[in-house]
């Protein structure tokens, strides 16, 4: 039985064995089917791909030649464009060259009618430069003749001054020389009559003292003339004078009267030649000063005698200018200026001169 068993068993999982074997094989078939189906799928599949794919790239290449074609057609109409745009820019061009070549001859022909302009106008400015430079010359030579003649009438002007000053210094002279000598024979005259009317005087004085006192002493006699002939004498300086020195004598006190009367003459004298060298300087002065003045825009030099430290006096100049004369305030004032950029002066006629340069130089 157990036998029966264990062959039982033994069937038992044979037949199990050839079941799971008959089991595998049908899966091993079915899924031999399965793999076959599924090539055949994955063939159809692949095949349809590739139909798909031969008819993509039919379509795409048919697309493609369709673009090709549109672009050989886009070329062509933009080579026809672009014919057409280079047919027109040509013309375009021949048309510009046309006007410029027209613009160019109309430019010469400007220029060529501005070069005569120019011409004709460098032509007017010459003739008129010259006009200009013979009226310069003209002016110049006028000027120059004025300048010459103003000269020859200063010169003239110089020399009649020359003899009107040496006839009026001759006869100023001859005045001064005749009444010095008028004046000496005066003086000479008054001095002798004076002495002698004096001596007489004093004699008589004295001889009165000695008849008014005829029993006094002789200096007591001397010293009473002494005082009357100093009481005598009318100018109170001089009897004053002789008074502080106290004589004893007439005699002394009739020397020393005519000393005081002597120095009074003297003084006298040298008063009136003081007054007549005034007299002398102040018509000098007025003969040689400027009665009519300057006018404006004249040139003058300016009395400037300023010293410097470390130049001698006698080697400055003295004399600054020119100047031009700006404006005439008055007769004896004027403002001046030495150039146009410096600065304005008011000065006194008498610290002016004429000025006898070039009158280009003032600036």
């Amino acid at each position: 039985m157990a036998s029966e068993q264990n062959v039982l068993a033994t069937i038992t999982q044979m037949i199990q064995g050839l079941r799971e074997e008959k089991e595998k094989e049908k899966l091993l078939k079915e899924e031999r089917r399965v793999l076959k189906e599924e090539e055949k799928e994955k063939r159809r599949v692949l095949k349809e791909e590739e139909k798909e794919k031969e008819k993509l790239l039919r379509e795409e290449e048919k697309e493609k030649e369709k673009l090709l074609r549109e672009e050989e057609k886009e070329k062509e109409r933009l080579l026809k464009e672009k014919r057409r745009v280079l047919k027109e820019e040509e013309k375009e061009k021949e048309k510009l060259l046309r006007e410029e070549e027209k613009e160019k001859r109309r430019v010469l022909k400007e220029e060529e009618k501005e070069k005569l302009l120019r011409e004709e106008e460098k032509e007017k400015e010459r003739l008129l430069k010259e006009k200009r430079r013979v009226l310069k010359e003209e002016e110049k030579e006028k000027e120059k003749l004025l300048r010459e003649e103003e000269k020859e009438k200063e010169r003239l002007l110089k020399e009649k001054r020359r003899v009107l000053k040496e006839k009026e210094k001759e006869e100023e002279r001859l005045l001064r020389q005749q009444e010095r000598e008028e004046f000496h024979q005066k003086v000479t005259n008054m001095e002798i009559r004076f002495q002698s009317e004096i001596g007489g005087f004093e004699a008589d004085v004295k001889r009165l003292c000695h008849l008014a006192y005829p029993g006094a002493p002789i200096d007591f006699v001397d010293q009473l003339a002494a005082q009357t002939l100093i009481d005598a004498i009318r100018d109170v300086e001089a009897q004053r004078v002789l008074r502080l020195a106290f004589f004893d004598k007439s005699r002394e006190a009739l020397v020393r009267a005519l000393e005081v009367e002597a120095a009074y003459r003297t003084h006298e004298l040298v008063g009136t030649k003081i007054r007549m060298a005034g007299h002398r300087m102040r018509t000098r002065y007025y003969q040689r000063a400027n009665h009519d003045g300057f006018g404006q825009n004249d040139l003058v030099w300016l009395f400037h005698p300023k010293r410097k430290k470390g130049l001698s006096p006698e080697l400055m100049a003295l004399w600054k200018g020119p100047y031009k004369i700006i404006k005439r305030i008055n007769d004896l004032v004027y403002r001046i200026q030495q150039s146009s950029k410096s600065k304005a002066k008011v000065v006194h006629l008498g610290r002016l001169a004429c000025y006898q340069g070039d009158r280009t130089n003032w600036t």
